[in-house]
Formats: structure tokens, sequence, C-alpha cells
């Protein structure tokens, strides 16, 4: 089992750093790779089961897009064939078509996933969420200057409950495609969903020994958290 962070120095804003401490804790016998800004990716070039990236700057946004648009052709054949990717908040961006900045630019991505992202830099958009996945409720918050429009049909995370979903607008949160897994949830996100983490999990890597860390203290918290947020006004 291989778990490649991707730019953990720069790419873990909003508390981030704790679904790293978590994924570590959850595969004990992993091989951890930890990808500075001025490395290339590991899973570019060999197999890496998890790849992991967390919320930026937008500068710092932009210079990954930079860095990776030579190898896009590599990283979409990579999730065409089933890598497994978790990306949150703006990193999601990376991978779609293009990211409109306040002034009307169009900073292109990697255009692997069919959306574009609207930056708003003088209003940032915050609030708590909870979404519905099956009969599994999915928590967390929400701070982002971005708003995500689909070109066409994408799998989604959840139906929103409460809060706002990937635009103001919209009614689903998250993008699911094949092992592709992006949300604009915070809180850090595994670890504020612990039941959703354990069944996401098994699901990527049914042969592989879990052991998701403190797990029954974090279900009554997640529990606690989720009657907090239902209570807080719309």
């Amino acid at each position: 089992m291989k778990i490649e962070f991707l730019y953990p120095e720069v790419a873990s804003l909003f508390g981030e750093l704790g679904d790293i401490d978590f994924l570590v804790r959850s595969f004990p016998e992993a091989e951890i790779i930890k990808t500075k800004r001025i490395e290339r990716p590991r899973f570019l070039d060999e197999t890496i089961d998890l790849v992991f990236i967390g919320p930026m700057t937008e500068r710092v946004q932009e210079q990954i897009i930079a860095d990776l648009l030579p190898e896009k052709d590599i990283v979409r054949e990579k999730l065409e064939n089933g890598q497994t990717l978790l990306a949150i908040s703006n990193a999601v961006e990376i991978f779609g078509q293009y990211v409109e900045t306040d002034e009307g630019e169009r900073i292109e991505a990697l255009g692997i996933l069919p959306f574009f992202a609207r930056r708003q830099m003088l209003d940032r958009l915050s609030d708590v969420f909870i979404g519905k996945r099956g009969d599994l409720d999915i928590i967390g918050l929400k701070a982002q200057f971005t708003q995500v429009y689909k070109t066409d049909d994408l799998p989604y995370l959840c139906d929103v409950e409460k809060g706002f979903g990937l635009n103001m607008q919209s009614r689903v949160e998250g993008i699911c495609w094949k092992n592709f897994l992006g949300t604009y949830l915070l809180g850090p996100f595994l670890v504020s969903n612990p039941l959703f983490a354990k069944a996401w999990l098994e699901e990527q890597f049914p042969e592989e020994t879990i052991e998701l860390p403190f797990f029954d203290l974090a279900v009554s918290a997640y529990w606690k958290h989720l009657d907090d947020i239902r209570l807080m006004r719309p």
C-alpha cells in the first residue's frame, strides 16, 4: 500500500493536515510519500494506491496547474484507469476545464472533468453543511472563493440538506468519477465523517487492513456535530 500526499507544505489549508494524519494512522503499514512542490509526483510514473491533495491559496493553485499541464494526458489516463484520488476544496478545480477569475481571465486547468470554476475573491462563501448520500449524513464546513458549474453529467457525492452545493443554486455537493472523489467540505472532511470514511476506504481497498483512529470517539463527535448543525438557523 502506497499513499502519496501532494504538496502538503502548501496544500493543506483549513486543517486538512488532520486528514493526512487520519490516513497515515488508518494504514499503519503503508508507505507514505510526501511530495514537495519542487518534486515530480510519484503517481505519474508508478503505481500509487491513494493520492491526496488538499486546499491551497489561489496563487499556489495556479502554479500547480502550470506544473501539471504538461502531464495532463498521464493524469487523465491514470484517473480513467482507476487511480484513487481525494481532492479537497479548491484542489478539485485543478482537474476541471478552467478557472474564471474576477477579471474574466480563464486559467486553463487539466481539462479532465466536465466543469469549470468561477472565482469571487471579494466574497468568500462560508456555511455549515449537511448532505445525504443514501441513508448516510455527510457533514462539514464550507469556506471558498469559487463556485463550480458542471458542463455535462458528473456523479456527485451527496444531495444538499443544509447549506449550498457546488454553487449557490446547486443542490448537490462533491464530484465522484470512477475512483476520483472531490469535495469542498472541510472539517477535516474524513475526520468529521468517520462513517463515510470507513465505507469509502473499505470500498476502495477491500484487501487492506484499515485501522481508523479513535473510531468510536470520532463517531460520537460526528453525531454531536450533526445535531449541532441541525439546530443552527438556516
